[in-house]
């Protein structure tokens, strides 16, 4: 996986409307305009409950831009490329009322049930150097530390990178435990 030399890297200036333009944008209607209670300050790290593969993301970003459809993501990455739904200014619908006011969701392709082997494969690989360089980016635009929180960070209200499911045990909201046991958080974050 890419590791700190993304982090170095340097990015392009701050997009003034909160869209990345290194993403393909498919805007979700689903979504809270603005944020009342000040900038984002944790990325919350999602699996998409779908296997890897090429146009999943695409799919699952087209399912976020239906109106009917009552969650939404700022980000979703697959192996093959990356959409943004939401402007990171604005607060998506994906861990729950409490924590979207000061979240940005990023939702990868994969299943939280996936063993170590199968986040090792080559599209896992790919797609996780993907998301890697997303959240430097990220964590770079909005000063956001490239730290892992627990739950219990995430409760003190901390800045950094959290999954799904230190969100739902920090602050409640959510019951959902992406990205998983074997998710490579130690290569990702």
């Amino acid at each position: 996986y890419a590791t700190t030399t993304l982090l170095v890297r340097r990015s392009p200036p701050a997009p003034r409307d909160g869209w990345d333009p290194e993403a393909e944008r498919l805007p979700s209607p689903p979504y809270s305009p603005g944020r009342p209670s000040g900038p984002a300050r944790v990325l919350v790290i999602h699996t998409t409950e779908n296997a890897i593969g090429p146009g999943v993301a695409r799919a699952v970003a087209t399912y976020f831009a239906r109106p009917s459809t009552p969650a939404s993501a700022h980000y979703v990455v697959g192996p093959d490329a990356l959409f943004q739904c939401v402007s990171d200014f604005d607060r998506a619908w994906h861990v729950g009322a409490p924590a979207n006011a000061y979240t940005v969701g990023v939702e990868q392709v994969g299943l939280a049930r996936y063993t170590a082997a199968e986040w090792a494969a080559p599209m896992a690989s790919a797609m996780l150097d993907r998301v890697v360089a997303l959240l430097a980016r990220l964590c770079r635009r909005h000063g956001i530390p490239a730290v892992l929180l627990s739950p219990e960070d995430v409760r003190a209200g901390r800045a950094g990178i959290a999954t799904h499911a230190a969100i739902g045990r920090g602050v409640g909201g959510t019951s959902h435990w992406d990205p998983g046991p074997h998710y490579p958080l130690d290569a990702v974050v």
